[in-house]
């Protein structure tokens, strides 16, 4: 099946194209500059799903052909999981993880971020001690040998693996005015912003593009 035939597939079984529906829907006034959150959820889940059609593509024999388009990320995560262990860095194999997980990992973020969903390491304010919920949910997911001694991840580690899925979905790094890192391009993107309140405290936050 080619691409454009499956691509006519999935929008077939979805009931449209997005990029059409939002067209459409401003000509007549219908779509908002500021999409409403039914429509980026659509548009996030088909995304996934085009992803994943394309992911299980099946050749002769069952055995799957190869795809010279799918990102290096995806391309780990098709691999067994002991091969991953056994060639791949603590850091690759927990951007696999969130990779794999995304679905149930991300949240719908607040103001900051235009209430796009995504991961975000910035805790709650309202809340003393409260550490983000991303943190605590990835240390449920991940294999128990890439925690340390207290079965925790750290900060530092987090926050690589979150550059690493960005970098590894395709993004490219770069330095904004403030020399805060961003990285975008890719199936994913990372940025990093300042705590409202803290100066040059920092958070990192994980979009799905």
């Amino acid at each position: 099946m080619s691409s454009d035939d499956r691509d006519a597939a999935v929008w077939e079984a979805i009931g449209g194209d997005p990029a059409k529906i939002e067209e459409d829907g401003k000509a007549v006034g219908g779509v908002p500059d500021e999409p409403p959150e039914w429509f980026v959820s659509f548009l996030q889940e088909f995304r996934r799903l085009q992803r994943r059609v394309s992911e299980l593509e099946q050749g002769e024999n069952g055995r799957e052909k190869v795809n010279p388009n799918l990102t290096t990320l995806q391309k780990y995560a098709k691999m067994d999981s002991a091969l991953r262990a056994d060639t791949l860095g603590k850091t690759d194999r927990i951007a696999v993880a969130i990779y794999q997980n995304w679905v149930d990992l991300q949240e719908k973020l607040g103001d900051a971020e235009n209430r796009r969903y995504g991961v975000s390491t910035r805790r709650n304010s309202t809340k003393k001690n409260n550490p983000s919920q991303f943190r605590i949910d990835l240390e449920n997911i991940v294999d128990d040998e890439l925690l340390d001694d207290k079965g925790r991840l750290s900060w530092a580690i987090i926050h690589d693996a979150m550059m690493a899925v960005a970098t590894l979905s395709g993004g490219a790094p770069e330095h904004d005015e403030y020399g805060r890192k961003h990285i975008t391009g890719g199936l994913f993107e990372y940025h990093e912003k300042p705590t409202p309140g803290t100066g040059d405290t920092l958070y990192k936050v994980l979009y799905e593009t």
